[in-house]
């Protein structure tokens, strides 16, 4: 069965967020790759910064289901820090409405942990000037209606799918009765964009079992936004 699945000199607490930007094909379930660097603001901590560059490269193909490289150099600006990274994807257009999900990478290796609150945390310090790889990916995923607390909202699929869904209208009584439980993004644009957080060393010691290990030690998200077309 067929599954339809940014010159000048930067202040050194300034924080930059990546992106990769993915676009899908008016035909069939193939999105072309470009790359996408979106932030704005300043991070006030201490002295500590940290810039964020997207490594991958700018063009390829994805497919549902399939996966494209979205790796970021996190460099330390700053003074002595921790970070922490979080990608998310956005689908606009799609048919059933436009939608957000959190990414994952497939293997971060050991130095990365993904903890409850959707950040993956770099589990040692970062020096002065010293640069990390952050081995991000984007997937184009079937999606599904699910019930949470806000309500009916489009979702990756739960793996393994079931191939009876392909066939089942959506649960969602107020969804089209042309959309099925399962569904993909064709005609949609993907952009996914990665974040990087970076907050003073001394400060504190994070507890990387915790559902929130930084235990509630914010840095102000900032960013300086370019996009590359295809």
């Amino acid at each position: 069965m067929k599954v339809r699945e940014k010159p000048g000199k930067r202040p050194a607490a300034v924080l930059l967020a990546a992106g990769l930007a993915l676009l899908i094909a008016a035909s069939g379930a193939v999105a072309a790759v470009s790359v996408q660097v979106v932030a704005h603001g300043k991070v006030r901590t201490g002295g500590v910064g940290v810039s964020l560059e997207a490594l991958s490269p700018g063009t390829g193909s994805l497919a549902t289901g399939q996966r494209a490289a979205n790796d970021a150099a996190v460099t330390a600006t700053g003074g002595e820090c921790w970070i922490r990274v979080k990608s998310e994807t956005t689908a606009i257009g799609a048919p059933f409405g436009s939608t957000s999900w959190g990414n994952s990478p497939e293997e971060a290796g050991e130095e990365w942990i993904r903890a409850a609150d959707g950040w993956w945390y770099l589990t040692r310090p970062l020096a002065p000037g010293e640069t990390v790889t952050w081995p991000g990916s984007v997937e184009c995923p079937v999606f599904e209606q699910q019930l949470l607390e806000g309500g009916w909202a489009w979702v990756p699929a739960s793996q393994p799918l079931d191939p009876a869904k392909w066939a089942a209208s959506s649960p969602d009584p107020s969804d089209d009765p042309d959309l099925r439980a399962y569904e993909e993004a064709e005609g949609a644009e993907l952009r996914a964009r990665v974040t990087a957080e970076a907050v003073q060393r001394a400060a504190f010691e994070p507890d990387f079992g915790a559902y929130d290990p930084w235990a509630g030690v914010q840095a102000e998200p900032a960013a300086y936004t370019y996009e590359r077309g295809i």
